[in-house]
């Protein structure tokens, strides 16, 4: 500590006996002298307060503020990724649908042309239909991988905007804590006790002054932020094989499934399907699943209306269900549900942390 300082707190020591000692200012009887104030300012000071009108504000607490104000920002970029995520999703689904009625107009025209007895300009004619329906099908299944690829890109540029801002949002509620407990420590002091009566008979300010005052308005705010972050641990449980398994929901029904990081979609056995009323429709867009051993699994692609895991929903979730019943293969979590969240693995507590803001 460097002498100036430690003559300051010195000189600190006597600032009780000297308010009650110092004469009150003539036509004042409830004032004190110029120089009691300006000690009582000095002890106040050094424990981050300042008086303001009739109360008092802290230092460390504007600078909260202004960090808290600072989130609007981010929160408004948040909204803005969220709307083009469900932009891309509503685009996704139309072209999905529209997928579907080319492949069933794709089967009558097929159907139409089998007929015996069709002539040749009708032939010819519904040739040259399922020709531009093969085209338009082309498109649309570029069109549909196209828009995969940029909802998987979405969503993670969403999921890390919300982890983003909710370690800001943790970090001051941290800094609010610290604060908290730094000025209970600090307003405990006696000499500050005296201080806040100094400026009680002079300017008509507090006699007692706590942290929890000081700091609830900035308290209330950052609640109101804090309400909008949803978080949850979600219990993992192990199979035999060691892999991670969670509880999900698939039409009011709960299965466990292995949690599948580097699966990009949910995977359902073709038993499990049939057992949660998953329904495969029979123009399902095919899928091969190449395995780790170099085996291929045929599959179709389906959507899940809702998924949940924990209070976590996801809405119009790409799945595939294997094709063949014979198939050992266990149900899988992957990305195409994950991937609306932010989550993190904790293997040694063994649980899945989920993470959103709401809308």
């Amino acid at each position: 500590m460097s002498a100036v300082v430690t003559a300051t707190r010195i000189s600190l020591l006597g600032f009780g006996l000297l308010a009650m000692m110092a004469a009150p200012v003539r036509g004042q009887e409830s004032a004190y002298r110029p120089g009691v104030i300006a000690k009582a300012d000095q002890v106040l000071a050094e424990v981050g307060l300042k008086r303001n009108g009739s109360g008092f504000t802290c230092r460390e607490l504007g600078e909260l503020q202004r960090a808290i104000q600072g989130l609007a920002k981010p929160r408004r970029s948040i909204r803005r990724l969220a709307d083009a995520k469900t932009g891309t999703e509503d685009q996704l689904q139309r072209v999905v649908a529209e997928l579907r009625m080319t492949d069933a107009q794709y089967a009558e025209l097929n159907l139409r042309m089998a007929q015996p007895g069709i002539d040749v300009l009708t032939n010819n004619r519904l040739a040259g239909q399922i020709n531009a329906n093969q085209i338009k099908k082309k498109q649309l299944s570029e069109l549909r991988e196209s828009l995969k690829q940029t909802l998987t890109k979405q969503r993670q540029e969403l999921a890390d905007a919300e982890s983003k801002y909710a370690e800001v949002v943790l970090a001051a509620r941290q800094d609010l804590q610290r604060l908290r407990e730094r000025l209970d420590r600090d307003l405990a002091q006696p000499q500050v006790a005296i201080a806040f009566k100094v400026h009680a008979a002079s300017f008509k300010t507090p006699e007692q002054v706590d942290a929890e005052t000081l700091l609830r308005p900035t308290d209330r705010k950052l609640r109101l932020i804090e309400q909008e972050i949803f978080r949850e641990s979600i219990p993992l449980e192990t199979s035999p094989q060691g892999a991670l398994l969670v509880d999900v929901v698939i039409n009011d029904q709960s299965v466990p499934m292995t949690l599948g990081t580097n699966t990009p979609i949910v995977l359902l056995p073709a038993e499990l399907a049939t057992r949660l009323q998953v329904t495969v429709s029979p123009d399902a867009a095919p899928m091969r699943l190449f395995q780790v051993d170099g085996s291929v699994l045929e599959a179709r692609e389906v959507n899940l209306p809702k998924v949940r895991v924990g209070n976590f929903v996801a809405e119009n979730v790409a799945a595939a269900v294997l094709l063949d019943p014979g198939v050992d293969a266990q149900p899988l979590l992957g990305a195409s549900f994950l991937d609306n969240f932010r989550f993190e693995i904790d293997p040694a507590e063994k649980t899945l942390n989920l993470l959103r803001l709401g809308e």
